[in-house]
């Protein structure tokens, strides 16, 4: 299972990457995907345990048991 941590980790990766930034339309294209990740890690630091319990079950059983 994928931990928040690592999602964090992840998008501040993703977000370091800062190479292919060299105008002013890449920066506003590299500011959306900031603001989109943002707000993915925001969403899902407010999601549940329970939550993530329930999706990590549902994965399980569709990919194993089924």
């Amino acid at each position: 299972m994928i931990t928040i941590e690592q999602i964090k980790n992840i998008v501040k990766d993703i977000k370091n990457d800062t190479e292919w930034v060299g105008d002013c339309h890449s920066m506003v294209e590299y500011e959306g995907i900031c603001g989109g990740l943002d707000r993915l890690v925001n969403h899902l630091e407010e999601v549940s345990d329970v939550s993530w319990y329930s999706v990590y079950n549902y994965h399980c059983y569709y990919d194993y048991c089924l």
